[in-house]
């Protein structure tokens, strides 16, 4: 039964991971700006998010953010360029 529970959550959890990485293609600077910082909510929310080493424990979850939190490297504001680099340096 903990695997449903499990599921479930990661499902809530990626449904708003999603909205959030679609909005890091918005034209609006503060959009793409809260869309990094709710997707580190989403990442470092509660205490299970990470194990003993420090490391992000849900690969999953990784997977699926890593490639758009890259390509926010260049982004042309300075304010989501460095929240996209502190949120994969911490990732990692």
């Amino acid at each position: 039964m903990e695997n449903v529970g499990d599921s479930s959550e990661f499902d809530a959890t990626h449904g708003s991971i999603m909205r959030h990485l679609n909005c890091l293609q918005d034209q609006n600077r503060l959009t793409r700006r809260r869309a990094i910082e709710a997707i580190r909510n989403e990442i470092f929310s509660g205490e299970q998010s990470k194990d003993d080493d420090g490391v992000v424990r849900s690969g999953s979850v990784v997977d699926i953010v890593i490639r758009p939190l890259l390509r926010a490297f260049s982004d042309p504001v300075e304010k989501c360029r460095e929240l996209a680099i502190i949120t994969v340096g911490e990732m990692t």
